[in-house]
């Protein structure tokens, strides 16, 4: 074998070994919630940054970071592609850097499993601080919230131990943007459907089935918005002025205002089910359901 298909082999196994070892460290958190896994998860990448060039050792902690954060945040789909793509990149950008400085302090000669930990903590906490307040989701020390004390290494937690998450610190403003950018394109797409519409068809129908169109895309568990709401109960404020504006608006071209009521109702009442996985209709029933809504809305 050459040098270039062996080099080449190596890189694939270098590669293949740093998006196991992001996925590992994806199962220590919740929801698999294997937390023995952070002892151990990380030993791979590390170890293959020990004697990397700074570009490959960017190119591993990059690649395992896209791993790791795509399954972490997997929940971020909710908001769309335009969401997860870009947020997942800019925290796999954070290990691609922390490799990057180990990779170059060791081609200077200057190794230490200690400086390894030094620099990963400093990008950690960089990563948990900007942009837009940081992220706190993927602290390793959140993965450890069964070892009790442990989890105050890593995470700003409440003064009395706790059992779960729901005390953990996390910074909001990044989930108030994606929030913000979902309602902001819901709202857009209702503009849209609504003056393309040929059939004659009212607001509140147009509504109706741009919710059920909606839900028959595949939704990851939302279970993220608790821990969110017991850190910031004014999380929830842009979803609630949205959606009394559009309750408002609706309210405004729909002249029965029972049918109005009703439809409005049953469409949050089901989006809420969806959203937190406690949807008990069939598809069929589902779409019957709609379809009595729409005849309702006429």
């Amino acid at each position: 074998m050459t040098e270039a298909p062996r080099a080449s082999s190596r890189t694939s196994v270098a590669i293949a070994i740093a998006v196991a070892s992001g996925l590992v460290t994806a199962f220590a958190f919740p929801g698999p919630d294997l937390g023995i896994l952070a002892f151990v998860s990380l030993v791979p990448l590390l170890w293959l940054w020990r004697d990397a060039r700074p570009g490959r050792a960017a190119l591993l902690g990059f690649v395992a970071g896209l791993a790791f954060f795509g399954f972490h945040l997997s929940w971020t789909w909710y908001f769309g592609a335009i969401a997860i793509v870009p947020l997942v990149a800019l925290q796999a950008a954070f290990w691609a850097g922390a490799g990057a400085v180990v990779g170059t302090l060791a081609r200077r000669g200057i190794r230490s499993p200690f400086l390894t930990a030094a620099v990963w903590v400093v990008f950690e906490a960089f990563r948990t601080r900007w942009p837009l307040g940081g992220l706190a989701w993927g602290q390793l020390g959140v993965a450890l919230h069964d070892f009790g004390d442990m989890i105050r290494s890593a995470t700003n937690s409440a003064a009395e131990d706790e059992s779960d998450l729901s005390r953990v610190g996390a910074r909001l403003p990044i989930f108030e943007a994606l929030v913000q950018g979902y309602l902001d394109e819901f709202d857009a797409a209702l503009e849209t459907t609504a003056k393309a519409g040929a059939s004659g068809e009212s607001l509140l129908a147009v509504y109706i089935r741009l919710s059920a169109n909606e839900w028959e895309k595949p939704q990851p568990s939302a279970s993220w918005i608790f821990s969110a709401i017991a850190e910031d109960p004014d999380f929830l404020t842009p979803i609630k002025t949205f959606k009394r504006q559009l309750f408002e608006r609706l309210k405004g071209e729909t002249p029965d205002i029972k049918a109005l009521l009703i439809c409005y109702l049953a469409i949050e009442g089901l989006r809420s089910m969806n959203l937190f996985d406690s949807d008990v209709l069939s598809v069929d029933e589902r779409r019957l359901l709609v379809s009595s809504l729409l005849q309702i809305a006429g």
